[in-house]
């Protein structure tokens, strides 16, 4: 087996290197982290992967238990199945929690979900579920003193569920294909973001290497971010050192030599160092005042990044204040989207998209009579109700899905009144992520905004290697921006456990 280490930092065309690759082999297989890499491989090979495997290291998973182990769709354990197993022991859950990325514990409340994100955890950093106290403090929530005596039976009593319901789910794929040591049939593997893969993912993927003619491995070992599921650098290194080829790839193409002394100076504080690369990136880095937040969002409408989603919940109530629409974290899903986008063109004698007009489920004439909306060359006869609008609250509009609905509580109502009321265009202004959420994306306009949580704060001064990871979550946030790469002070959050400065700490 011949292995291939493609080091660069991040806009360095470390997936541009594998993808020339990948059109010029056969019998590959290509896995990443993270869903939106492998769909964005897809889109660059047009489409087109002539038979070859591209994936997230659980959709190849899936995959193998499919072909080995005859599961299907419907063995696929879901969140509600879950909260099911929790009504049925008396175990306090939030269906929310579920719901979301994992990108902070800080976010878990309940003791169901809380049981849970050990659970995964213990699968991620293979250890056993006996011993999920061996996990350490930063990989663990917040557990009350009578919580720590039941997670054991609480994480036993769902795998027995499990099998009594003859389910899987997520974490599990990656632990069954592992306890029966589950194997491609590929002659080439190539595995990008590999500065994300948990242990047990490094194990699989070792695992699948032995069996492969060609082991590629692209990667950027300051992007190393995931601690609360053991993911460290040292792997990378290891491999690193084993190589039979060595590539670094130079020069980045997004990174400006502004962001890479920045994040550099960062990185340095706990030891650390960006390579040594030609930088011919143009962004610029601004720093600026919390009190120039408005004119950043209606100026440049950038992606806003923040360290948890507390964070994004506060800048949340700013932006709604605003009266802007922003979509991502607590912002406007696609259908809301959709149906303002369908009245606000209506209102202006606009075409409605078909799409939009789907979302217009209640209608009547208090508002438009007799509006001609064209679409797909077709004019159709359709009017807009008041009602529609003044109880939005109990209107149903379609999700992405043609077949299931959605309905809009108070909070989403009063958004869409209020952006109805005071937006002249049906603008998307910003787009909100966690730095987490943020991986293998890129914006013209980016504004970071400084802030660790007290928790985080703590796990940072406690353990070095936690220092060390903050230092290369933040070096994540200095690498998205393309064009502008705007700084905020922390002192943008009044809440204490919010604004702690870490950047310019």
């Amino acid at each position: 087996m011949q292995k291939v280490c493609i080091y660069g930092i991040a806009g360095t065309g470390k997936t541009r290197y594998l993808l020339k690759q990948f059109k010029d082999l056969k019998d590959v297989c290509y896995v990443t982290f993270r869903r939106n890499m492998a769909e964005d491989f897809v889109k660059r090979c047009d489409n087109n992967t002539n038979g070859n495997i591209v994936g997230t290291i659980h959709s190849v998973c899936w995959k193998l238990l499919r072909q080995y182990e005859g599961y299907s769709k419907k063995d696929i354990a879901t969140a509600k199945d879950y909260v099911r197993f929790c009504e049925i022991h008396g175990i306090p859950i939030k269906v929310s929690e579920l719901n979301k990325e994992i990108d902070d514990l800080d976010e878990y409340e309940s003791f169901g979900a809380k049981c849970y994100a050990i659970y995964n955890n213990c699968i991620n950093a293979l250890i056993s579920f006996n011993k999920w106290y061996e996990l350490p403090e930063y990989a663990l929530p917040e557990l009350g003193i009578e919580e720590r005596n039941y997670v054991t039976n609480v994480i036993k009593g769902w795998i027995e569920y499990l099998e009594d319901i003859g389910k899987i789910d997520f974490p599990m794929m990656l632990y069954i294909c592992h306890k029966k040591k589950l194997c491609i049939n590929s002659n080439v593997l190539m595995c990008d973001e590999a500065h994300d893969m948990t242990p047990i993912q490094w194990s699989l993927v070792n695992m699948w290497s032995k069996h492969c003619e060609q082991y590629y491995i692209a990667f950027d070992i300051m992007q190393t971010i995931y601690s609360f599921w053991l993911s460290k650098p040292e792997p990378l290194i290891e491999h690193w050192k084993t190589a039979d080829s060595k590539i670094i790839l130079s020069p980045s193409y997004r990174i400006s030599r502004k962001i890479y002394d920045f994040a550099n100076n960062i990185l340095k504080r706990s030891n650390q160092y960006l390579p040594k690369v030609q930088c011919v990136g143009n962004t610029n880095i601004i720093r600026v005042p919390p009190d120039s937040f408005k004119h950043i969002v209606l100026e440049y409408r950038p992606t806003i990044l923040c360290r948890t989603k507390y964070h994004l919940k506060e800048v949340s109530k700013v932006l709604d204040m605003l009266n802007v629409i922003y979509t991502g974290i607590f912002g406007w899903t696609d259908a809301m989207i959709k149906t303002y986008r369908a009245i606000w063109c209506l209102r202006n004698n606009y075409k409605v998209l078909s799409d939009d007009l789907k979302c217009l489920k209640s209608v009547s004439d208090n508002i438009v009579k007799d509006v001609k909306i064209y679409t797909c060359n077709k004019v159709l006869e359709h009017s807009v109700a008041l009602n529609y609008l003044t109880e939005f609250g109990k209107s149903v509009i379609y999700s992405s899905n043609p077949f299931e609905y959605t309905k809009f509580g108070n909070y989403n109502k009063r958004k869409m009144l209020n952006a109805l009321k005071n937006n002249t265009k049906p603008i998307v202004y910003a787009k909100l992520y966690t730095i987490h959420g943020s991986k293998g994306l890129e914006w013209d306009n980016v504004l970071v905004i400084d802030g660790i949580t007290s928790k985080t704060y703590r796990h940072c001064y406690k353990y070095y290697e936690e220092f060390r990871n903050e230092c290369r979550v933040w070096y994540v946030a200095m690498s998205r921006a393309i064009k502008n790469l705007f700084v905020m002070d922390s002192t943008f959050f009044n809440s204490k456990s919010l604004n702690i400065p870490f950047l310019f700490n």
